[in-house]
């Protein structure tokens, strides 16, 4: 159904590339509701497969893999739930071409935490993007995977993660996986201890001033 919408856009008037337009804006309109929420820079060293016939090979298959990069930028929308904004660069090749292909992507993505205390932290991840590819049309894709955050301490840490890219096309579905480093900056939900104020001083003789309750009298 979601290939008829996006391939034959003319009966519902909908360009196949509104979705990720669309992901972009509400995940933004989300995350600038959440100023006082920490932020997270991420690089990552990337290996994908964009092999014909993907499902018939086996996502092992370390011959049909090329290298690549990611950066990307994160923000939390709650304890458990983050937006992602991924930029990512690697190549590809396809059976019948003679020489690597070089592509870009853009995307957004919501990560769905579970938190196994201070140092691991596995999530599912979802979203939207855009292929955009050297001398060829841009397509749209849907990324579905999981991954882990392993912290450091408060500030850095790793990032493993996997993922299956769903091309709308159905031209380039492909195998991502990632490997890298995060950076937290902003509010890192660290309680700061209360300010004590002591009580005044009013007559200089080195007692504070407590006021008699009206019980008193």
């Amino acid at each position: 159904m979601l290939n008829l919408i996006f391939l034959n856009p003319l009966p519902i008037m909908i360009p196949r590339h509104i979705l990720p337009i669309l992901f972009l804006a509400f995940s933004t309109q989300l995350f600038s509701q959440n100023q006082q929420m920490t932020s997270t820079l991420y690089a990552k060293r990337l290996v994908t497969n964009h092999h014909t016939d993907i499902m018939q090979h086996s996502p092992l298959d370390l011959e049909n893999y090329r290298g690549g990069f990611e950066i990307a930028y994160g923000k939390n929308i709650s304890k458990l739930l983050n937006v992602v904004f991924p930029f990512k660069t690697s190549v590809f090749r396809m059976p019948e071409d003679t020489e690597n292909k070089r592509y870009f992507s853009l995307g957004g993505q919501f990560h769905l935490h579970h938190n196994m205390g201070k140092t691991f932290s596995p999530y599912l991840l979802g979203g939207a993007g855009m292929l955009i590819m050297a001398g060829e049309m841009s397509e749209v894709q849907l990324p579905i995977g999981l991954g882990i955050n392993i912290k450091v301490n408060d500030n850095i840490g790793f990032n493993l993660q996997t993922e299956f890219r769903a091309s709308i096309d159905g031209d380039h579905d492909h195998y991502q996986h990632g490997l890298g480093m995060f950076f937290n900056f902003g509010n890192l939900g660290i309680e700061e201890p209360p300010i004590e104020i002591e009580a005044p001083d009013r007559d200089n003789d080195s007692k504070t001033y407590t006021p008699y309750p009206l019980s008193c009298f």
